[in-house]
C-alpha cells in the first residue's frame, strides 16, 4: 500500500501536469503498439520492441525535464514528448518488422482491422490460453460456437467520438 504513494514527490507542478507527463511515458507508446498491431501486419515481437523504445524515450524526456538535463525543449517538452513517443515506438516497430519480416497472414486472421472487414474470424492454433478458456466456458455452459455478431469497429469508434464530443463541448461548457 505504501508503494502506491511513491509518485507524490514527483507532483511538483500538480497532479494534472504529472499525469500529462506520465502519459507520454506509457500510455502513448501502448496506444501506438495497439494501433500498429490493429492496422498493419507488424511482426508480433515488434510490439515489445516498440514498447521498450517508446517507454525509454518517454523516460528520457520526463527525467530530462524533471532533473533539468541539458536537452533541447523539442525533446523534453510535454507536448513534444507525445510526438516523440509515437515516432520512436512506431519507428522501432517498423525496423523490427523489416528485420524479422511481416507477421504471417494466417496467424492474424480476425485480429487486424483489415481481416475483420473481410469477415474473417480468429481461429487460433488450439493450444493458446484463449482457446482453452473458450473450450472451458463452452463445456460448462453447453454452448458450441459463439454467436456471430455484426460488430463494426468504425461505427463503434464514431459513436465513442461523438459521445465524447457531446460531453466535452455541450455538457461541460
Amino acid at each position: 500500500m505504501a508503494l502506491s504513494f511513491v509518485y507524490i514527490p514527483f507532483l511538483g507542478q500538480g497532479m494534472v501536469a504529472f499525469y500529462l507527463r506520465l502519459s507520454s511515458v506509457a500510455v502513448v507508446p501502448l496506444a501506438t503498439v495497439f494501433a500498429v498491431g490493429a492496422w498493419t501486419r507488424a511482426h508480433p515481437r515488434s510490439g515489445i520492441v516498440g514498447m521498450l523504445a517508446g517507454v525509454s524515450c518517454g523516460l528520457v524526456s520526463m527525467l530530462g525535464d524533471r532533473l533539468a538535463w541539458p536537452l533541447p525543449e523539442q525533446l523534453t517538452g510535454v507536448w513534444w514528448s507525445y510526438w516523440w513517443a509515437v515516432a520512436v515506438t512506431g519507428g522501432a516497430m517498423a525496423v523490427c518488422s523489416v528485420l524479422l519480416g511481416p507477421a504471417d497472414a494466417a496467424s492474424l486472421r480476425g485480429l487486424t482491422l483489415a481481416s475483420c472487414r473481410r469477415g474473417e474470424r480468429y481461429g487460433g492454433a488450439g493450444d493458446g490460453w484463449l482457446e482453452r478458456s473458450r473450450a472451458a466456458v463452452a463445456k460448462e455452459t453447453g454452448a458450441t460456437q459463439p454467436e456471430s455478431r455484426r460488430w463494426r469497429p468504425e461505427r463503434t469508434t464514431l459513436l465513442l467520438i461523438s459521445a465524447a464530443a457531446v460531453l466535452f463541448f455541450v455538457a461541460f461548457r
